[in-house]
């Protein structure tokens, strides 16, 4: 009985020596642009944020008045928007291949504004953990909006939220939000404006550069349920940033 302990020790070592030895850079991938955004790579110099750019582990991505964009998360979180006077930086977004099926882990400062998600289930394992000023929000799988200021509104699915001033830990729940310190009865339009934004990442009607072999892309519309396929999205190249004047 021993020896089968022991093996079962060892096989659980090698496992997560081999997930840990497989880690591979995650990315956002920005679908949509309208009005003012731009971003960073190192928080010092930006750029005008252009549809196709490829977001890593640091990128900072910052919304003007009546700006937004729609990022695609693939295996990091599906989808996200923000919207106009945001401000949300990509502290983690990592990918770690198991034998059984990829763990994502990601995690999110924001630090203006607000942002709209739509999460897949995520695989056991993973994180997905959004920082702001006021507390913080780890999904599991669900549409929710968050803003800086400490308000949460939970669709779908159920959001644990920790409240920084207090240390107080909730769980908010589908239909639920959480404002002012306390659980809360999210208002019938506080839920419909998430749900609709979150129902328009499934638009058709975008195209992405798909690998066909090594060095070789093609042009490929992607229909809404391949969005939560992150195949479409491997072997991308970052998009140079050149330093804007005035930032």
């Amino acid at each position: 009985m021993k020896n089968l302990f022991f093996a079962v020790g060892l096989l659980t070592a090698g496992l997560l020596y081999t997930v840990q030895a497989e880690t591979r850079d995650g990315h956002a991938l920005v679908r949509t642009v309208s009005g003012e955004a731009k971003m960073s790579v190192d928080g010092k110099n930006w750029a005008p944020l252009k549809v196709g750019s490829v977001l890593k582990t640091g990128a900072t991505v910052k919304t003007g008045k009546g700006g937004q964009t729609d990022l695609f998360l693939g295996l990091n979180g599906s989808m996200l928007r923000l919207t106009s006077n945001t401000e949300l930086t990509f502290s983690r977004l990592a990918i770690a291949d198991s034998p059984i099926e990829p763990i994502a882990q990601t995690e999110m400062i924001l630090k203006t504004g607000s942002a709209i998600g739509s999460v897949r289930k995520l695989p056991m394992g993973s994180s997905y953990v959004i920082k702001t000023p006021k507390g913080e929000a780890k999904v599991k799988g669900t549409v929710y909006e968050i803003n800086a200021d400490g308000e949460l509104i939970v669709v779908s699915g159920k959001v644990q939220y920790t409240d920084k001033s207090n240390g107080k830990e909730v769980l908010i729940a589908s239909g639920e939000k959480y404002s002012g310190g306390r659980e809360l009865k999210a208002a019938e339009d506080e839920k419909s404006a998430a749900a609709a934004a979150s129902a328009a990442f499934s638009s058709p009607g975008f195209n992405i550069k798909v690998p066909l072999r090594q060095g070789v892309f093609e042009t490929e519309p992607i229909a809404p349920a391949e969005w939560y396929n992150p195949v479409a999205t491997q072997n991308l190249k970052p998009v140079p940033v050149s330093p804007v004047e005035g930032n």
